[in-house]
């Protein structure tokens, strides 16, 4: 994160940790924008990125 500080970075990943890590998250499928926002806010309000999530083997946030 320190090196980043002051540039946009742009991180293609599927990894939940690198994605919980990044100030916005942009979900795509099948090559469209489908969802856009901080993981905290796709984890409570994105079914399509919740699923990701458990497929991945992860806990969204927020979900207990």
């Amino acid at each position: 994160r320190q090196l980043s500080a002051d540039k946009a970075v742009i991180l293609v990943t599927h990894r939940p940790l690198s994605m919980a890590a990044c100030d916005r998250v942009v979900l795509m499928a099948e090559g469209r924008i489908v969802a856009e926002g901080s993981h905290d806010d796709l984890s409570e309000h994105c079914d399509a990125f919740r699923d990701l999530m458990l497929a991945e083997g992860r806990e969204p946030a927020g979900r207990n």
